[in-house]
């Protein structure tokens, strides 16, 4: 983060240099553009969840796109969020959420005009007693309010908690649509963006136990934008780097390494040479399927060729050098 004077640490001071950072391209951009980068991130965020690859960037990516949602509409995010979340509970009312026994009732009954004063107490009470408003800590304090989501993700998978962040956006685009039409009031879109950032706090912190949200976030922009390294970001339309579609430059370098590996290792020539033809067809198809047949074939094979050399001298050396680079592009890849 070049161009700030210091690191942000809170929610509010993350939105404002996002604001800074991407303010300018985003207000030539609509909100329909907005919303289907934050619904790529967020599928592509629970696919990678679900397959246990997910790595930090996947969240960040999200996160980012969340923030401009809010910033585009002028809404306070860490405002939603609390006001939504102050510690308790928004249905049951409680610090440790039991929605299941009273069917997301207050657990002692309250008329709902009380009920919609209590949230507004406590959230009074955590904003003047609350000194940490770090992405962290709201990680935290959601965990403590949802011990159950982690219960569940270690019994049954993260599949309930990834329906729950996709549900979240397919209502945050509802209040979007709802107030452009004058349905629906801004406080829609505040709470749709409060429920939408939850689960995917939620998600972090059960993810990633030990990691600070606020390091990593740091490190995904600290070349300011990761596109074009540029404060305040230049980029133009559509030039992200998420890759989850087959990318044919890297089954480029997986043929140009079987080629290299061919020329090294003569005496298994026909079978990489078939390789080299399957990774060609994938990258020239582009088709999933394909790809998917080529890598399991190409990686299948390379481990058997490298069970088979027993030489210990430098063509030996470079040849396993060479599959284990190849083993290492494939076991990289999101599609693979």
């Amino acid at each position: 983060m070049k161009a700030r004077s210091s690191i942000p640490q809170s929610v509010k001071e993350f939105q404002s240099y996002l604001a800074e950072l991407y303010g300018q391209v985003n207000k030539k951009r609509s909100s329909d553009y907005l919303y289907g980068y934050l619904s790529r991130s967020v599928a592509y965020l629970g696919k990678n969840l679900a397959q246990n690859k997910v790595d930090e960037q996947h969240f960040m990516r999200a996160l980012s796109w969340l923030f401009s949602i809010a910033n585009y509409y002028e809404c306070d995010l860490q405002k939603c969020l609390f006001s939504r979340f102050p510690a308790i509970c928004p249905y049951c009312l409680t610090g440790s959420c039991i929605c299941f026994k009273t069917k997301k009732q207050p657990v002692d009954f309250i008329p709902a005009y009380k009920a919609s004063k209590e949230r507004s107490d406590r959230f009074n009470v955590f904003t003047n007693t609350n000194r940490d408003w770090s992405l962290s800590s709201a990680a935290s304090t959601l965990a403590k309010i949802y011990p159950n989501n982690e219960i569940i993700w270690h019994h049954a998978g993260p599949w309930y908690l990834v329906a729950k962040m996709q549900e979240e956006v397919g209502e945050l685009h509802e209040a979007i649509s709802k107030f452009a039409s004058g349905e629906k009031s801004i406080s829609a879109i505040e709470e749709e963006l409060a429920d939408t950032f939850a689960w995917i706090l939620s998600a972090w912190n059960i993810a990633f136990p030990s990691r600070s949200l606020d390091d990593a976030m740091v490190d995904y922009y600290y070349q300011d934008c990761p596109v074009c390294t540029k404060f305040p970001c230049s980029c133009i339309d559509r030039a992200d780097r998420a890759a989850e579609l087959i990318d044919p430059r890297v089954l480029e370098r997986i043929r140009s390494s079987l080629e290299e590996l061919e020329w090294a290792l003569p005496a298994a020539s026909e079978s990489i040479s078939q390789l080299r033809q399957s990774v060609a067809a994938a990258a020239a198809d582009q088709s999933e399927p394909t790809t998917l047949h080529a890598l399991r074939e190409t990686k299948g094979a390379l481990t058997k060729i490298r069970e088979g050399i027993s030489a210990t001298d430098d063509v030996a050396k470079r040849s396993v050098s060479i599959i284990d680079s190849i083993h290492k592009m494939i076991e990289m890849l999101p599609w693979s």
